[in-house]
């Protein structure tokens, strides 16, 4: 037996058994995100089958509206009806391309990479799957652990997915963050390049690490100096303009040495592996088998709260109204899945530090706390504790006894030297679900990443997808962070599902690389053959989907889908009985820049051309044409719109 199918022996079975998920085909712009539902789904153990087009679901059952309609249910009834559509406020062309276009996503992105281009996967159409995933899977727990709770309609649109995805960094925009700015032309962003040819991404947790591992490679101090706020500040910016002679440095050494420089000086390195090498190596088959989650097996019966049964009422917006959540994280990933869980009702207890949490003096501010912080952990409660001390252990345990889940983001070991384990938890709270949400897993291999997203990019092959024929690296964006906070949340669900129905509570680790790995799986297995054929000669010499300047902004096009529009497309190129000339691309540039945005998108629309227009920044987002409702703007706060929304279907009971 391989270590993998050890490993995999180890682990509890999915805990959705007994679920059951419908779809019937989709459009072509949706089935990204049908697939991805689908993948998700499987992971944790739900039965997938194609609905019949003549089953009764809301909007008459069929796809012919272009959005994806499912049917998550039991054998019990309990059965939640999901709806994903496009934008929020028109019917437009779908794809990853112009979504990310519409919501900054290409914008921000932009920055780092000094060209507008889409990030080249389907991100936004993932995300939006995983959001589907918990929003649904907690409306269904709901039904099986609350009295009167009747079947649930759910619809979510994929544009507002990619605004939870940028909450954060729109938030910090409308306030007034200012950008990191290069000390010259020649300062650019990671990776870094090895002697030997190898790519690959640098952490360090602190000042200290940093500089001992540059001066390690002797590099300027000058440059270690003034490198080390713009590569701290790349999470929050998703820019990082660092000295070109920290390449130089790093580029004397081959990678073998960097890494023994790395292990030394308490920093780490990944290779930016490549996505395809990846695809039958058996080290990351356990990811992509079993998504971001590791059951541990089920507890023995306990009196579970169950959504405090018969004394919160059934509220159908808020299918997590009665749960509790204490939180105990930092940062972006764990931060982020107490986010999705007190959107979907929960109350979430976060736990802080003495002093409270670091993250909320950074700036810029809105309302006198961080933007970014509050972005990701409003309406949260707040209790200070110091868990290194027995009267803060006590205290966490205490509050535990009346808690749903406990959620923590602590590197790999610290629960066992705090003495707070699953094991501790269940000795006084055995229905409790016990959270993890790490980086690789409670106990990484030596060859997995540490748990930050540029480096799990860089490590699970999404890097390489990301930076494709551009020879770059990943995305500034914290990309993974987000994939894999809304995993954490979306297992959640699913453990209070099955706790709901046998009384077991089950915990679980929820790790990014995972949350990546699934994505890369999807890339490599679905998006392709779902793509339309970019090998026509004209979607090839454009590089569709591909920004393309006007006259006062820029627009996004993607292939057209039928004859309208490939001819228009052709026409604007000089195009003539189908030879596309040498220079297709500049003169389709030199047609757009003579008339404005807003012209093209009317006259691309009136011609079935796929194009929008890309927003740089918040304020362009919020008045997105496409986005209407879905970006709130007070003087001090930006705010973006709950993915999903819930309606009751007694109809259908």
């Amino acid at each position: 037996m391989t270590d993998v199918e050890r490993n995999a022996a180890s682990l509890a079975a999915p805990p959705l058994g007994g679920v059951r998920l419908t779809l019937p085909a989709a459009s072509p712009g949706f089935a990204p995100a049908q697939a991805a539902l689908r993948r998700r789904m499987v992971a944790l153990g739900v039965q997938c089958a194609p609905l019949p087009l003549a089953c009764a679901l809301p909007d008459g059952g069929a796809a012919a509206d272009g959005a994806i309609h499912a049917r998550l249910a039991d054998a019990s009834g309990a059965r939640v009806d999901v709806s994903l559509r496009g934008w929020p406020a028109a019917v437009a062309p779908v794809s990853d391309a112009l979504l990310q276009a519409a919501t900054g996503i290409t914008g921000w992105h932009a920055r780092a990479v000094h060209a507008w281009r889409p990030l080249g996967v389907d991100y936004v159409s993932t995300l939006a799957a995983s959001l589907a995933s918990v929003s649904a899977l907690s409306a269904l727990a709901a039904q099986r652990g609350r009295d009167g709770a009747l079947p649930a309609a759910l619809s979510l649109c994929l544009a507002d997915a990619a605004l939870f995805a940028m909450g954060q960094y729109l938030a910090m925009d409308h306030v007034g963050q200012p950008a990191q700015q290069p000390r010259d032309a020649n300062d650019r962003p990671p990776p870094f390049e090895s002697g030997d040819g190898v790519r690959f991404e640098l952490e360090a947790l602190d000042p200290d690490a940093w500089g001992r591992f540059w001066r390690r490679v002797a590099a300027g101090e000058d440059d270690i100096a003034a490198g080390w706020r713009p590569f701290m500040l790349r999470y929050t910016q998703a820019l990082a303009p660092l000295p070109v002679g920290l390449f130089r440095a790093a580029a004397r050494f081959d990678y073998a040495s960097l890494g023994a420089i790395a292990r030394e000086t308490g920093t780490y390195v990944s290779a930016v592996r490549d996505a395809a090498a990846l695809r039958d190596d058996p080290r990351d088959a356990r990811w992509r088998a079993g998504g971001p989650w590791q059951f541990d097996p089920a507890a023995e019966p306990a009196s579970a709260r169950t959504f405090a049964r018969g004394n919160v009422p059934a509220v159908h917006d808020r299918p997590l109204a009665g749960i509790t959540v204490l939180e105990s994280c930092r940062l972006i990933q764990g931060p982020l899945a107490g986010h999705v869980l007190r959107l979907l009702g929960a109350r979430v207890l976060k736990i802080e530090p003495p002093g409270g949490d670091p993250m909320r003096g950074m700036p810029p501010f809105a309302g006198g706390v961080s933007a970014h912080f509050d972005a990701i952990n409003r309406g949260k409660e707040c209790v200070e504790l110091d868990l290194r001390t027995r009267a803060g252990r006590d205290r966490v345990l205490e509050l535990a006894r009346d808690a749903d889940v406990f959620l923590h983001n602590w590197a790999p070991g610290r629960a066992v030297r705090l003495e707070l384990t699953a094991a501790d938890f269940a000795a006084v709270a055995p229905a409790l679900v016990y959270v993890s949400a790490s980086g690789a897993g409670r106990e990484p291999a030596p060859d997995d990443p540490v748990g930050t997203d540029f480096m799990v990019q860089a490590h699970s092959g999404l890097a390489s997808l990301i930076g494709g024929p551009h020879g770059s690296g990943g995305a500034l964006l914290t990309l993974v962070d987000v994939l894999g906070g809304v995993a954490a949340a979306e297992g959640v669900a699913a453990a209070l599902y099955a706790r709901a129905v046998d009384g077991r509570a089950r915990g679980f680790d929820s790790a990014m690389t995972g949350a990546a790995a699934l994505l890369v799986a999807h890339e490599h297995e679905v998006a392709v053959a779902m793509r339309r054929n970019d090998a026509a000669p004209l979607v090839a010499a454009l590089g569709l989907p591909a920004a393309y300047a006007t006259r006062d902004g820029r627009l996004m096009i993607d292939v057209p889908p039928g004859e309208r529009g490939a001819a228009r497309i052709a026409t604007l190129c000089g195009v003539v009985h189908g030879t596309v000339p040498d220079d297709a691309a500049e003169r389709l540039a030199a047609a757009l820049a003579m008339h404005d945005t807003t012209h093209w998108q009317h006259e691309f629309a009136a011609h079935d051309v796929p194009a929008v227009a890309i927003a740089p920044d918040a304020a362009c987002v919020a008045t997105h044409s496409l986005l209407t409702g879905s970006v709130r703007r007070e003087a001090d706060r930006l705010s973006v719109a709950c993915p999903w929304t819930f309606t009751h279907t007694e109809t259908l009971r």
